[in-house]
């Protein structure tokens, strides 16, 4: 909260907000490799915890509560100072895979086309029908 003269305290503005958020951007932005390697192990991964957090509560913050007002404010194919609301579609199938594929083989339609395989999870639920490889991959939690 902000103190004003009299001493009464009131909440920031939005453009505060904004602000700050601008420059909590221009300072993680201008971060470089050097500074972080001469952070103490504790300083790094309080660092990467505080960046993480912020990440989440950044995101989340957009989606249900700004973006939300935006959409109220801006009817789907309009715009406001630039920001469009888009309106789309997901496609989804209802029937059983199988069933497609059969169908497609008969049409003589390669399936192959838009019918995608799970490699894990046909290894763990047919183990050897399929030549499966792995690529390795590291990240933190």
């Amino acid at each position: 909260m902000a103190s004003s003269a009299s001493g009464s305290t009131t909440a920031p503005t939005q453009n505060d907000l904004a602000g700050d958020l601008q420059e909590i951007e221009s300072r993680l932005d201008s971060l470089t490799e050097g500074e972080a390697q001469v952070l103490s192990d504790e300083e790094l991964v309080r660092l990467r915890d505080a960046v993480k957090s912020l990440e989440d509560t950044v995101e989340s913050t957009r989606k249900e509560t700004v973006d939300e007002v935006v959409k109220d404010r801006v009817n789907p194919g309009d715009s406001l100072l630039g920001l469009s609301h888009i309106k789309s579609h997901n496609k989804f199938v209802t029937e059983d895979a199988g069933k497609i594929i059969m169908r497609a083989v008969t049409e003589g339609i390669d399936y192959t086309e838009f019918i995608s395989v799970k490699a894990s999870k046909l290894d763990s639920i047919a183990p050897g029908i399929a030549e499966i490889k792995k690529s390795e991959y590291t990240y933190l939690r």
